[in-house]
This record gives C-alpha cells, sequence and structure tokens, in this order.
C-alpha cells in the first residue's frame, strides 16, 4: 500500500486544536479513507486535568459518534509529550543526542539535575531532559535527531505506554508490515 502526502494530515493547531477539532477536522475523510489516527501531547492540550488513557477514550468515542467505524479511528495521546519517546535503555540514545561524555553515563548525568529518578524508565520531564542532554553536548536540538533515533532504536525497548498503542495499532492495521524489520541496531 502506497501513501501520499494528502494520507498523512499535521494539524497546524497544535496539541489543543487536535483535542477540540480532530473529529470535524477527520469527518470529511470518512470518505475516503478507512482509518484515522490522532496522535497529540497531554501536556498542551488543554485537557491535564485529565489522564492520557481518559482522553483517548473521550477522542476515541467522538469519533466514532462522528461516523468512524470502531476500530478505524484511535487517539494517542503521548504523556506529557513527544520527548518522552526519545528515552529507553538503548546506547544510541546517549550517541544520537551527542553524549560523548565518557566520564559519566547520561542517565547518571540527568539524574544529578534531578531529571531522573532511579526509580523511572524514563526522565520525568522529558523534553527537558532531552534539552539538556544536548546543550551539554554541544549539539543543535533539530528535527534529524528524531529520525535518526526511529532509525536506530528498535521499538521493543520502548516502555512507553502511548508507543506502544501506537505501534500495536500498526501492527493491527497493517500486519503484512514488521516494522520492527525496520530498526536492526538494536536487535
Amino acid at each position: 500500500m502506497d501513501f501520499t502526502h494528502e494520507d498523512l494530515l499535521r494539524y497546524f493547531g497544535r496539541d489543543s486544536g487536535c483535542l477540540t477539532d480532530a473529529v470535524d477536522v477527520l469527518r470529511p475523510k470518512q470518505r475516503s479513507h478507512h482509518r484515522a489516527l490522532v496522535i497529540f501531547d497531554r501536556v498542551g492540550s488543554g485537557g491535564e486535568a485529565n489522564s492520557a488513557e481518559t482522553l483517548e477514550t473521550e477522542m476515541e468515542n467522538s469519533l466514532r459518534t462522528s461516523g468512524w467505524p470502531e476500530g478505524h479511528a484511535i487517539a494517542v495521546v503521548i504523556d506529557p509529550e513527544l520527548e518522552a519517546w526519545v528515552w529507553s535503555d538503548s546506547p544510541h540514545v546517549p550517541r544520537v543526542l551527542g553524549w560523548r561524555n565518557g566520564s559519566q553515563p547520561l542517565r547518571q548525568y540527568l539524574a544529578d539535575q534531578g531529571l531522573w529518578g532511579n526509580d523511572q524508565h524514563k526522565p520525568s520531564d522529558p523534553k527537558t531532559a532531552m534539552e539538556q542532554a544536548v546543550r551539554k553536548a554541544n549539539q543543535p536540538l533539530v528535527a534529524g535527531l528524531f529520525s535518526e533515533l526511529a532509525a536506530t532504536v528498535s521499538v521493543q525497548r520502548c516502555k512507553d505506554r502511548a508507543f506502544n498503542k501506537f505501534v500495536q495499532t500498526l501492527r493491527r492495521w497493517f500486519p503484512a508490515t514488521d516494522i520492527s524489520t525496520h530498526t536492526v541496531l538494536d536487535q
């Protein structure tokens, strides 16, 4: 199955716009598309008083009410924000973020900064952690870092609930494509 640029709809209303406008924006797509995937950050969405799971359920119910069949319109709310998907125990994460400080592992540096507790599988503030890591490594924070992480870090290493929902949705919708084969360096 080939996709065109028209199959991917980037909404410029930010996370809050996704929360408030996704149903209306996607309603006309029901005639031309079989599935819809709405992804946004919980922080900045205006729905911070609710859990990510509650926001997902509400969004999926609204999409279903608007005409999308059950299971054909899925919401993934990243908690707190996209940078949460960066953090895993992969050795590629520090390398891609430019961390070459041999005297101190990246996780220890972030723990010393109060950003990563011993009992956490990712930093408490993943965006600030990423910003501080690349700043300390004198590396620019550019979109290409996300692409390189996606190309080198195995999806099996991510423990983030929203990321795993995203991956499972893609696997369910497109079973002939094994996305784990697209990232082989960590396996």
